[in-house]
């Protein structure tokens, strides 16, 4: 299965039927370290790295993503699969899309 990053996501970027959608998104778009990946309510990118050197679990304070690119997230919510692409410029997203699956 492999290590991913949590994702997540202010609600304001979500669709309606996912406002209440209380937990996290799953992406393999970054480095996959564990890390929390967030994106806040102006689009702007952060993480938190896991601090792989301590004995206790620990995430460092989150640092601003610069980022350039797409980011894919996705999470499978009561049995039915959501996936979205964020698409960012300097660490800001300026879309988001969601890909619907296809059956």
């Amino acid at each position: 299965m492999g290590m991913y990053d949590d994702l997540i996501i202010d609600k304001v970027h979500l669709p309606d039927n996912l406002k209440d959608y209380e937990n996290g998104w799953q992406t393999k778009s970054l480095d996959c370290n564990l890390s929390i990946i967030k994106i806040d309510e102006n689009g702007n990118l952060f993480e938190r790295m896991y601090n792989f050197s301590s004995d206790k679990q620990l995430y460092d304070e989150p640092i601003r993503r610069y980022h350039v690119g797409e980011i894919r997230f996705y999470q499978n919510i009561i049995d039915k699969w959501f996936e979205f692409i964020a698409f960012f410029d300097d660490g800001v997203m300026f879309r988001l899309i969601q890909i619907e699956k296809i059956n």
